[in-house]
């Protein structure tokens, strides 16, 4: 007699072997990985944790387009093209843009410097070449980014990051809370943010400051999330999550955006990578759907 479970989570979960066999034949199938186990009766432990799993290496974004949908027609907007070092660390990251006349032209180009194996500085330049602003990234014993500072001329914005485990949930799919605190050129203001993580999932973010409130929840899907294996650090450490955004739901108290995304539909191969995705926009005031972005990876 034979027992088939056809989904399981990542993490730790019972499973449920009947006593009656003699051997059991376990496997698993997931973005192109197979494993499989065999075990006698003898070898079966209750209380006994056993691993499946494997390792494949990771694909690495070569372009990504973005057009943008407004009843039916479709207009180009950005060409984002990725360059890599031999050993696999992202090179450059270069955004084409579309001007009225349809001509590209580079909106920005960052180049990457790295120390023991991390990014520690982008420098990001304008089609002229000439320096838009500078990042300088720090991190903390266990790999995080404990600070950044991005400055613009004589204007800066500094990060200092503050991770706080949670009680809510703990083991592989560890609750935590990563609190951002901001300072604005020269010191004279100041702003808030905070992003509560499940794993690689987001649940909820908050960001607050100059008055200004504004909160979101969150729900994920299992798909690779295409930016996760860059480790390309930004002021609102946005490379935290391993999946991918099917849900939000946000408010503001305050100043708000004049569109918000509402439906977020994805396409995989076989990989577990999206290949693209459709992101609808509805009005903030009229809450009516007012455009749509395509978003088409390559690998």
């Amino acid at each position: 007699m034979s027992y088939n479970i056809h989904y399981l989570a990542a993490g730790t979960q019972g499973v449920y072997l009947s006593a009656k066999a003699v051997r059991y034949h376990l496997s698993m199938s997931k973005w192109g990985i197979y494993y499989e186990m065999s075990l006698t009766k003898a070898e079966v432990l209750e209380n006994t944790v056993y691993d499946m799993g494997g390792e494949k290496a990771a694909k690495k974004l070569k372009t990504v387009y973005e057009h943008k949908i407004v009843n039916e027609v479709t207009v180009p907007l950005t060409k984002t093209d990725y360059e890599y070092h031999s050993n696999g660390q992202v090179k450059q990251k270069q955004i084409l843009g579309k001007r009225a006349d349809g001509s590209n032209y580079i909106v920005q180009k960052d180049l990457f410097e790295y120390a023991q194996g991390m990014i520690s500085a982008i420098s990001s330049y304008d089609e002229h070449n000439a320096l838009i602003k500078k990042t300088i990234i720090e991190y903390d014993n266990e790999g995080r980014v404990s600070a950044m500072e991005e400055r613009k001329g004589e204007f800066f914005t500094k990060a200092k990051m503050f991770y706080i485990p949670l009680e809510t949930r703990s083991g592989l799919r560890q609750d935590y809370r990563v609190d951002v605190q901001y300072t604005y050129e020269h010191g004279h203001y100041t702003g808030y943010y905070s992003k509560t993580m499940r794993g690689l999932n987001v649940l909820a973010d908050r960001t607050s400051g100059d008055g200004n409130l504004a909160e979101g929840i969150y729900s994920s899907d299992s798909g690779i999330n295409p930016y996760v294996h860059l480790g390309i650090p930004d002021l609102s450490l946005s490379q935290l999550p391993g999946h991918n955004t099917t849900f939000q739901w946000k408010t503001w108290t305050g100043a708000h955006p004049e569109n918000v995304a509402n439906a977020f539909e994805y396409k995989y191969d076989g990989d577990g990578y999206p290949i693209e995705l459709l992101t609808q926009y509805k009005s903030y005031v009229t809450k009516k759907d007012v455009y749509a972005i395509k978003t088409t990876f390559l690998y």
